[in-house]
């Protein structure tokens, strides 16, 4: 096998069958530059395109970091996804169009299961980012909205201590994604929020106001 490459064995989450799917050597993997966004590119292969598992004898897809499925959940799995789709063969090397289909496969899963929003926000940030690397316009603003509508329901609704992302990272993701939308009036909101905080870190107090003017750059150009 390619050394980049290793199988690893997974439990499905919901037929309970083991089986094994490539991942990436953490080790092999070089990020080159990220976008504003966060969005990584990588020298070689792109490790996101195998961070959903796909179960090859049920079809379920999920990441590492679904929850265990509670029992009432099985049924409405079992009418509005296993019994509806063809099972994909996805546990060996990936195209590019094989990720975001995992993908695309793990959010319905996610949203079935009502899954942490954190969790399905991430899920859409990704299939964007691999619509940007194909440079697919108009689906990587579809899921970008889809994952600033989520983010924002995790901002009104949950205690942003507890979330798996700094809370000045977080804001400044939210004002990052309004600018990318087209919304800077929205952005410029919520960057002001970091720059009235004396408690940001100097690390995201300089990268919103790199893209503040980098935006309003852009607004002057249009």
């Amino acid at each position: 096998m390619d050394e980049v490459f290793y199988e690893k064995k997974i439990k499905c989450l919901y037929c309970k069958e083991d089986f094994k799917t490539l991942k990436m050597r953490q080790s092999k993997t070089k990020v080159i530059k990220r976008d504003a966004d966060y969005c990584p590119y990588y020298e070689g292969v792109n490790p996101l395109f195998y961070e959903v598992n796909v179960c090859p004898h049920c079809g379920f897809a999920f990441t590492d970091s679904f929850s265990p499925i509670r029992e009432l959940k099985n049924n409405r799995i079992k009418q509005d996804y296993i019994d509806k789709i063809q099972v994909p063969q996805l546990c060996k090397k990936r195209s590019i169009q094989d990720a975001i289909y995992s993908y695309k496969l793990a959010l319905y899963t996610a949203t079935i299961l009502e899954e942490q929003n954190f969790i399905i926000a991430n899920l859409c940030m990704r299939i964007a980012w691999i619509n940007r690397y194909l440079q697919n316009k108009e689906e990587e603003l579809r899921f970008l909205k889809n994952a600033l509508d989520t983010y924002y329901e995790i901002y009104e609704t949950e205690d942003l201590d507890k979330i798996p992302m700094d809370k000045y990272t977080f804001i400044y993701l939210i004002g990052e994604l309004q600018g990318r939308l087209g919304d800077y009036e929205k952005m410029r909101r919520w960057f002001s929020m970091i720059f009235e905080d004396k408690n940001v870190t100097p690390k995201i107090l300089k990268m919103a106001r790199d893209r503040w003017n980098e935006y309003k750059e852009m607004e002057l150009n249009n």
